[in-house]
């Protein structure tokens, strides 16, 4: 999922983390995302004054990501994901999910709108 909306490679050499705000499941994405590159985190504070999503400590640029579990049913659930890096560099999907094997896969993948 990263990989397909992160534009490039270059994106991910260029960002110093992607950030995912704090939820019920964060703390579970960033340990199944560990070892990505770039760092998957939630203890990075983020700011957005100047119309791009920055690590508030260093000035670097981040990817700020959003997960919220709308339905959950047995092995199957719907997410919303949003993602933003500055004022027109944003998009919010609707995600299908089923655990296979213990873990969750997505089934299908809708683009509700982008910026």
């Amino acid at each position: 999922m990263f990989d397909e909306h992160s534009g490039s490679a270059a994106e991910r050499e260029t960002c110093s983390a992607y950030v995912i705000e704090n939820d019920a499941y964060t703390t579970a994405l960033v340990e199944a995302l560990r070892g990505y590159v770039p760092l998957v985190t939630n203890s990075i504070k983020v700011s957005t004054d100047k119309g791009m999503a920055l690590d508030k400590e260093t000035g670097g640029p981040i990817k700020l990501w959003t997960v919220e579990v709308k339905e959950a049913r047995g092995d199957n659930a719907t997410a919303i994901v949003t993602w933003y890096q500055g004022n027109q560099a944003a998009e919010g999907l609707t995600l299908k999910l089923a655990r296979q094997n213990g873990r969750w896969i997505v089934l299908s993948e809708h683009t509700d709108w982008i910026s």
